[in-house]
């Protein structure tokens, strides 16, 4: 299924332009938007998170007041939902009515004190976090294990840096930095290579093809054959953005936009 998935998106995007079809608008001031593998939509405004249909219903919403703001969702698990707050230094999983598995993690408790980044690792249901204070990747398991850590990265990126966003697909850990390129590792937390994707902005990552949006345009790279495509978008000033197999979902100022991919 998701083979099926991920072909769809391929063959749909140098079709996209003459494809798009509003199905409903929202008006919401969202933070982040993501999507799950089933397709479900997450849109989250500090400590305010809800799940959303295909068509922009409300199927469940949150508000995670004891934990303070949401500053990333990760949903690559559908039934375990990773929520980061980077202010708070925690750390937590959402089942998929949006309540807690647990009480969220106090990332403290494991020698963490200033990370800056976090995402879903699928090896035993771990994680990974940046760790700002020593500049290293490092994996915990549910209990706040430590399993993985990279050692000090700063002799790779060659100066000071911050991490903006990690995404762990198919084995592949992918780091975002500050106006750098997007920086490759593996499960163990070892570096394989860099790819040449600039964007301070969020990325998604499909089948091998890195998207994101720029000056109101969605980019796709091919990390196999190093492939570029642009697509122009009904819109110019984006503030976020998802795609499943169904929808592209776009944030322009305080609207969120669901289209139909055909």
């Amino acid at each position: 299924m998701k083979t099926l998935k991920y072909l769809f998106l391929f063959l749909t995007f140098n079709s996209l332009a003459q494809d798009f079809e509003l199905v409903t608008t929202i008006k919401f001031n969202a933070d982040e938007i993501v999507s799950d593998p089933l397709n479900y939509i997450y849109i989250s405004k500090r400590d305010h998170i809800k799940k959303l249909n295909e068509n922009g219903d409300t199927l469940y919403q949150q508000s995670l007041k004891l934990s303070g703001s949401i500053s990333t969702i990760d949903a690559g698990q559908a039934l375990r939902t990773l929520i980061y707050h980077e202010d708070q230094q925690l750390i937590g999983f959402l089942d998929n009515t949006l309540s807690w598995h647990n009480e969220p993690r106090d990332l403290t408790k494991a020698g963490i004190r200033s990370s800056t980044a976090a995402c879903h690792s699928f090896l035993g249901n771990s994680f990974w976090i940046f760790d700002q204070e020593n500049f290293s990747l490092k994996r915990f398991d549910h209990n706040l294990k430590k399993i993985t850590e990279s050692g000090n990265l700063s002799a790779i990126f060659n100066h000071s840096f911050q991490v903006y966003r990690m995404k762990e697909v198919e084995n592949k850990l992918y780091v975002q930095i500050e106006d750098q390129e997007i920086y490759v590792f593996d499960v163990f937390g070892t570096f394989i290579k860099k790819i040449p994707v600039k964007t301070n902005e969020k990325f998604e990552i499909i089948n091998n093809n890195i998207y994101f949006i720029s000056e109101g345009e969605l980019h796709k790279y091919n990390t196999l054959d190093f492939e570029k495509q642009t697509l122009k978008l009904p819109h110019e000033t984006i503030k976020n953005f998802t795609i499943t197999d169904k929808r592209l979902v776009i944030q322009e100022e305080g609207t969120i936009y669901f289209y139909r991919l055909k």
